[in-house]
């Protein structure tokens, strides 16, 4: 929702872009707010989007910001690959204790991957790309949970059968 004209400069919850029009925070000080409170500049960014004030945008690191985006949720899909791969290697070496906390991280590290491609459908090739490098990890923080210092040989899960909501070893 775009703010009304007599709105736009009104935020008395931003102490950084209240007043009128001349008392915003000068740009030098917006960028400097970036490092000493990032949930106010975050706030008074946001601000200054809504009411299409380029002014007072601190392009470089909302440029910066942006992209960590991106790399956040790369790193997600990574971290639940790992954690289901994990879960699946341990649910085939130890039947014996075997439980639902294992079943319950492999579905919900499914869930959280399908619902951040389907939230963006660009990184829907990603966890191809990354699930061996998972995989491997995962293999060797299984080796230390589990103690085992020369191993029988892992199955090697395809990235279907990480994914597949119906599949347990």
């Amino acid at each position: 929702m775009v703010p009304q004209a007599a709105e736009v400069f009104r935020r008395p919850d931003l102490k950084h872009y209240n007043g009128v029009s001349g008392s915003v925070m000068p740009i030098p000080a917006v960028a400097t707010l970036y490092n000493t409170d990032l949930a106010e500049w975050a706030d008074t960014q946001a601000h200054a989007l809504e009411c299409r004030d380029t002014l007072h945008l601190d392009w470089d690191n909302l440029a910066e910001e942006i992209r960590a985006l991106s790399r956040s949720d790369r790193r997600a899909i990574e971290s639940h690959l790992k954690t289901i791969l994990l879960h699946l290697i341990k649910w085939e070496r130890q039947p014996e204790l075997r439980s639902n906390s294992w079943k319950l991280s492999i579905r919900n590290g499914r869930h959280a991957i399908r619902k951040l491609v389907a939230e963006s459908p660009s990184l829907r090739r990603y966890p191809a790309e990354v699930h061996a490098e998972a995989l491997a990890d995962a293999y060797a923080d299984a080796l230390l949970e589990m103690g085992l210092e020369d191993p029988q040989p892992f199955t090697n899960f395809s990235l279907e059968q990480t994914l597949n909501p119906e599949f347990l070893p």
